[in-house]
């Protein structure tokens, strides 16, 4: 008789063979599905959890469901023209050609008490006398003389702002040629206005002077087609005469 104790039956540590060949049928169904489901690359626990486990998901559609819709593309803005562009600054200013109209104005900042009443003087005759506006007789006549003395005052009297008052005085006529100043309207209620022959003779010639010597882009092929001498005989000072030679050149 043998006295050594039996072991315990524990459990088996060696390799895994698979079901044993004598188990009843039941065990051995169970212990296949549990080898199938260690050899199935998606699960890796046992086979109850893998019947658990949904089907693999692809990682675009894995992506989508944990950041949610995709954002959409960044909105592209044509820049306006003069718009600075990011990182570049803002475009260089443009400096704009002044006008004659404002040159004349920026001329005009010494300009003295008695140089801007002959500038009014003329600016009241373009706006009195223009095109289509009925006026009186009388008034008429008014406009005529106020414009003789005006002009013959910036001629003969004013001394350090002649040039500036000139200049703006021949800007005028160039602007109203076609209204106040054209050939139909200037001497409109000339024969009737009170000044002496000189006087209306001297202003004759030298506002038809001024009026074909106003443009300056046409100034200097004018002076040589008119005669200068001849249109300063009336009613021009000796310094008057000299001024207006000097500020055309003459």
């Amino acid at each position: 008789m043998n006295d050594e104790p039996k072991e315990a039956n524990g459990p088996d540590t060696g390799p895994d063979t698979g079901p044993d060949p004598g188990a009843s049928p039941s065990v051995r169904t169970t212990a296949g599905a549990r080898d199938a489901t260690r050899q199935d690359g998606n699960v890796s626990q046992s086979g109850e959890q893998g019947s658990r486990t949904g089907p693999a998901i692809p990682a675009g559609e894995a992506a989508k469901a944990t950041n949610g819709p995709p954002a959409p593309p960044p909105r592209r803005v044509a820049a306006r023209a003069g718009t600075p562009v990011p990182g570049r600054g803002a475009p260089p200013a443009v400096p704009r050609k002044p006008t004659q109209q404002q040159e004349q104005e920026d001329s005009l900042t010494d300009v003295t008490i008695a140089g801007q009443m002959i500038i009014n003087t003329v600016t009241e005759y373009t706006q009195t006398m223009k095109p289509g506006r009925v006026i009186t007789q009388a008034e008429g006549m008014r406009q005529q003389v106020s414009l003789c003395i005006a002009i013959f005052a910036a001629i003969n009297t004013l001394d350090a702002d002649f040039r500036p008052v000139l200049t703006t005085i021949l800007g005028i006529l160039h602007r109203e040629r076609d209204a106040a100043f054209r050939e139909t309207h200037l001497f409109r209620y000339w024969d009737s206005v009170a000044l002496s022959k000189n006087q209306r003779r001297g202003f004759e010639k030298i506002i038809t002077l001024l009026k074909t010597l106003a443009d300056p882009k046409t100034r200097q092929t004018a002076l040589r087609q008119v005669d200068f001498e001849r249109l300063l005989q009336y009613g021009l000072t000796e310094k008057g005469r000299a001024r207006l030679a000097a500020y055309f050149g003459k």
